[in-house]
């Protein structure tokens, strides 16, 4: 074998090696990429629960203040009608 033969085997050994190495990465990218996606959609559905928590209980304050503005108004004028 002359030193042209042995340079061509390792050249395409060498491109080889790196095609596998990148085969392998390229699928512990995806591999881990579709672990943060579902990470990302159960952090997603967690903080949409949240906020509809968030809407639930602004309702609620929402309509304990306008009680309270209501009995703040007819204690009012209870106080001022008995003057």
């Amino acid at each position: 074998m002359d030193f042209a033969h042995f340079a061509e085997y390792l050249f395409y050994g060498l491109m080889s090696s790196v095609s596998l190495y990148i085969a392998s990465t390229m699928r512990d990218m995806k591999a881990s990429i579709e672990s943060l996606n579902i990470t990302l959609a159960t952090e997603s559905q967690k903080l949409n629960n949240f906020k509809e928590t968030v809407d639930r209980h602004e309702a609620t304050l929402e309509r304990h203040s306008d009680r309270i503005m209501l009995v703040e108004q007819k204690t009012f004028s209870c106080r001022h009608n008995e003057k």
